[in-house]
């Protein structure tokens, strides 16, 4: 009995690893798509991004974005996802969008 209980909790460890795993390799699915700026806003880093201003997202890591902004001084940009969909229509990871999740 306590080697069957055993057995179970490692194939569901081995299951749990296998899609963390998978998770962080998962390909940037907004990935060279551009987005429209719709309010204005400013990161913990100091970049400021005001209406109509577009960016490109160039890659992603969870909530780690790396961005593009035409006319940028500074490119790259790293952000977080969460500041993204604060300003822009950038996607929610509910909605299976953000680096495959």
């Amino acid at each position: 009995m306590v080697l069957r209980c055993a057995e179970a909790g490692v194939k569901k460890a081995v299951k749990a690893s296998k899609a963390a795993l998978a998770k962080r390799n998962a390909p940037c699915a907004t990935k060279d798509q551009v987005f429209e700026v719709v309010s204005d806003g400013r990161d913990d880093s100091g970049l400021r991004l005001s209406a109509g201003d577009e960016y490109r997202v160039m890659d992603c890591d969870g909530d780690a974005v790396q961005i593009e902004v035409p006319c940028g001084a500074d490119n790259p940009y790293f952000v977080s996802a969460g500041f993204l969909r604060s300003v822009s229509g950038f996607p929610t990871e509910d909605a299976d969008s953000v680096n495959g999740q």
